[in-house]
């Protein structure tokens, strides 16, 4: 049986994955427009450009605040992006950022910042 990864290895893995993930998810936003990442075209689908600042969202309350204890980059947008708090149905409604906005949170949320609560959690390099 193989031993199983150092700690480091498997936090190293994990970033490496998310920035894989986070490459291919961006090259797949570039080909469409601002216009149809920005509409809604269904009230069963958001519009992409929410799904872009959900995952900042996410990105942010998991891997930043809750895991390394420092305050969320938007608080104020926590609600807007939370699945459980703006259905889809609304989403087209409610006022999302705009294409530019999300990219830039996205980016934001992959920068790190504040100082880590357990010696073990690491901010991404």
């Amino acid at each position: 049986m193989p031993a199983a990864p150092a700690t480091s290895d498997v936090g190293e893995d994990l970033l490496e994955g998310l920035a894989e993930t986070r490459a291919r998810t961006l090259a797949l936003a570039a080909a469409i427009s601002d216009a149809d990442l920005e509409r809604q075209i269904d009230p069963l689908m958001s519009p992409l450009v929410w799904d872009l600042a959900h995952i900042a969202a996410y990105e942010d309350l998991w891997l930043v605040h809750r895991h390394a204890d420092v305050p969320l980059l938007h608080a104020d947008l926590a609600a807007t992006y939370d699945a459980f708090e703006t259905p889809r149905a609304v989403r087209g409604e409610v006022e999302l950022l705009d294409t530019a906005g999300a990219l830039q949170y996205l980016a934001g949320c992959g920068r790190p910042r504040g100082r880590p609560r357990h010696p073990r959690a690491r901010a991404p390099a």
